[in-house]
Order: structure tokens, then sequence, then C-alpha cells
């Protein structure tokens, strides 16, 4: 499977993610679904927020997030999230400790490096990219062989 989808870079896209994200992913086990559709929800997000892709362009037009899922039967399903750089040059998405119950901003990174089975940032400063992968299995409550 190999799908992409372009979304302009506003917030209500995030909304557009997730949806797309679960129809392309139906018949997937649900936990699985449910943590992709989480994963990419914080990552669109950070991408609107942090990005270039938010800067209105001539003619008052948004940039985009590019937005592709990847998988092949018995490998991970991957995941990535694209945008056109970093508003602030040399930044890129990290991970902060969000967990706490007042954070109020740092969750998305470290949502995606808690539940993604891995996933890495390409940056420069016209477009950055984050992967991620994740197991297309259903949870058994068990680390796997």
């Amino acid at each position: 499977m190999h799908a992409e989808k372009r979304l302009p870079a506003c917030l209500h896209s995030v909304a557009a993610a997730r949806a797309w994200v679960s129809r392309i992913l139906d018949g997937y086990p649900e936990d699985v679904t449910e943590t992709v559709t989480l994963c990419v929800s914080e990552a669109v997000t950070n991408a609107i927020r942090y990005s270039r892709s938010s800067l209105p362009r001539e003619g008052g037009n948004l940039g985009e997030v590019i937005l592709r899922l990847h998988n092949l039967p018995g490998c991970p399903l991957y995941v990535e999230v694209q945008d056109e750089g970093p508003l602030t040059p040399g930044s890129r998405p990290h991970v902060v400790d969000g967990s706490g119950p007042l954070a109020e901003h740092g969750r998305g990174m470290w949502l995606i490096s808690t539940l993604a089975k891995q996933w890495t940032v390409m940056s420069e400063e016209s477009a950055t990219l984050l992967s991620m992968a994740f197991n297309t299995m259903p949870s058994t409550g068990r680390a796997e062989p």
C-alpha cells in the first residue's frame, strides 16, 4: 500500500488527516489504527504550527503538509509527514517531556517517541520530513520475539 494526501497548512486539516488515515487503515487492527491516527494528528499539528507551511503566500493561500503511508505485507507501516521547513532556521522536531498532567506543550513528539516503533527526522531549510514506523500486528501485551 502506498497512499499520499496533501493538506492545506491550517488546523482544520488535522481532522481531515485523522479521517483519511482511518479510511486508509480500514481493516487493520483497531489498536494499530488508533495509535497511528493519534501520532498522525500530533505530527500534522506540529507541522502546521512550527513550519513555514503555515505562512501566507501571495494571494493569501497557505502552504501544505504532505502525509504519506507505506506498507508491504510483513513489514512495519511507515508514515511520513512533510512540511515546508522550520519557521526558525535550524529547529527540528524534538522530544520534550510533556508527560506531566499540567504540561501544555511537548506531548506530540513525546507521544510519537513512546508509541512508534521508531521515528526519524530529516530537516533542511526547505523541508522537514518526520518518518514513523509502526507494528501492524495487534498488541498482545507481550514483547515480540
